[in-house]
């Protein structure tokens, strides 16, 4: 009898690009729901808290400022923007107060290259590097900064553009109201109520 030699199962390409892709849309749809919540939690600020934003937000500079020292405190420019998108998207903070805000955060956003590279400093030719590296981004994100600031200041620049690029969107004029806002339409409200509400 001829003994045959066991056959090695062929590997599929496409399992670890199908599996990724789960993966990535798995973790794109925790993300909104957690911005979801995030806005819906917003929508039951009380007014005192509303007020209170929309006050230290007014003035553009105090609002470039606290961007910067939320985002230096919690070296995330990402979740400061996020907070801000969900802000604007609950009514409690109005799309002009909330693009000073944003450039705050990525002024803010530098101090964590410079923690970085200080990391290096017993390493003189990492250091060097580093420090390099870390300056590139600091003057990247603060000329951006310095550049943009002055037209939305004057010209509401940013402010009109974000206005046309969501009326176009969404064929409807943009407002501080959410009542129709919603990330996942398919029924992730009534989950989010139930959150909030418990």
């Amino acid at each position: 009898m001829i003994e045959q030699a066991p056959v090695e199962p062929v590997p599929n390409r496409w399992q670890p690009v199908v599996r990724n892709t789960a993966y990535i849309l798995g973790a794109l749809l925790i993300f909104l729901f957690a911005l979801n919540l995030m806005i819906s939690s917003l929508q039951y600020l009380g007014k005192d808290a509303e007020d209170l934003i929309l006050q230290t937000t007014a003035n553009p500079f105090t609002a470039l400022f606290i961007g910067l020292l939320l985002t230096a405190l919690i070296q995330s420019s990402s979740a400061t923007t996020t907070m801000a998108v969900a802000l604007v998207a609950s009514g409690a903070m109005p799309l002009n107060s909330a693009i000073p805000f944003i450039m705050g955060a990525n002024v803010g956003t530098t101090i964590t290259s410079t923690i970085i590279s200080l990391g290096f400093i017993t390493k003189k030719k990492e250091f060097r590097r580093a420090v390099a590296t870390g300056t590139y981004h600091d003057f990247f994100n603060i000329l951006t900064v310095v550049l943009l600031f002055p037209l939305e200041y004057y010209f509401g620049f940013l402010s009109a553009i974000a206005h046309y690029v969501g009326t176009t969107l969404f064929h409807e004029p943009i407002t501080n109201s959410s009542e129709s806002f919603s990330l996942l339409g398919w029924g992730g409200d009534s989950i989010i109520k139930f959150i909030i509400t418990t």
